[in-house]
Order: structure tokens, then sequence, then C-alpha cells
């Protein structure tokens, strides 16, 4: 994932566990994205792969009016953990979302904010040229203690 640069939001975010659930159908992580100058909300569930492979986030958008629906991949995402990180500095989960009709690459590093709360840092990526899909990330288990 490209560097951005300091002070700059756009094409980051960040997610952070939800502590407050109302819920058992609440989010399990919410957090902020900025692409194109605007503020996105970002509702995310823990869910199993119908496969058995593993757990992952499934994301839910959602700006002023605009929100994700079933009937479309628009404002919607999904992050994967990454089974085998390529080095130390590598995202601990990947996957991608689909915002203003363009499918983004997502990853996300795992930080300890300075009172000690977990939250994932996340980078969004425009798509590789020539169209060519992301590889399809490996499914390993969701960091309990996030």
């Amino acid at each position: 994932m490209a560097a951005q640069q300091k002070g700059n939001k756009e094409l980051t975010g960040a997610l952070f566990p939800e502590k407050n659930k109302k819920n058992e159908k609440g989010p399990d992580v919410t957090g902020t994205a900025t692409v194109g100058g605007v503020e996105y909300r970002i509702a995310g569930w823990k869910r199993e792969a119908a496969s058995g492979s593993g757990a992952f986030f499934s994301l839910a958008f959602e700006h002023g009016d605009e929100k994700s629906t079933r009937d479309s991949k628009e404002l919607t995402g999904v992050l994967f953990p990454e089974k085998e990180k390529k080095n130390e500095n590598g995202p601990d989960v990947t996957g991608t979302c689909h915002i203003q009709g363009v499918e983004y690459r997502l990853a996300g590093w795992k930080k300890t904010s300075a009172a000690g709360n977990a939250y994932y840092s996340l980078s969004l990526e425009l798509p590789r040229k020539g169209g060519q899909a992301a590889p399809a990330p490996a499914a390993a288990p969701i960091d309990e203690d996030f």
C-alpha cells in the first residue's frame, strides 16, 4: 500500500472494537474512512466463512443517506486476516471495498492507542492498472484479543 502524506486523511481510516454493543446483531467494529474527500462511517461484523476456512469482517459504509444494501456491492467491503505476512511491516488484514463505483483494495494494521486500546489503521488503494484484481487473501483466524 502506498504511504499517505502526513496530515492527509484521503484513502485512510480506522476501525475500533465496539465496546458498547446494544444487541447481538450490532456491529463488532466501527470506524471511519475518507474517500474522495468524504468521510464514511464504517460498521463491521465478524463472520465465519461458509467454507469453514475462518473468520472475516463484513463491512458496511455510509455517509448521510448513502447506505449499503443487500442488492448491491456499493458501500460494502470485507477484511480477511493475513495468514502469512510478507514482512513485519505488512498488513494484518486485507480485502476490498466498493465506494463511489470503484473497488478499492483495503489493508489494515493492528495498532494500540496511547490509552492502550486496540484498533486497525486502514489504508485504501485504487485498483491496479489494467483492471487486474488483487489476489484473494488467505484466511487465518481473526485476532480474538481485538
